[in-house]
């Protein structure tokens, strides 16, 4: 399945972290962090995605799912 998606980046804090937000998407809503840290002489990334599935009840259905599943 492929989708589009637009984001725009909406805060910056280099060289430690940045998040973008969805302009247009399949989403109803999103924001993606990007945070970085030293870690044994290289880089560690961090993200963190939040989002709300389209489609009212069956969207939200759909993310309770979803969380449920990531917690186990």
């Amino acid at each position: 399945m492929y989708q589009k998606l637009t984001s725009k980046v909406t805060e910056f804090e280099r060289p430690n972290y940045f998040a973008d937000q969805m302009v247009e998407g399949a989403f109803s809503e999103d924001k993606h962090e990007h945070h970085f840290a030293n870690f044994n002489g290289g880089t560690l990334m961090t993200d963190f995605f939040d989002y709300k599935s389209p489609l009212c009840f069956l969207g939200h259905l759909a993310d309770n799912f979803t969380n449920i599943y990531q917690n186990q």
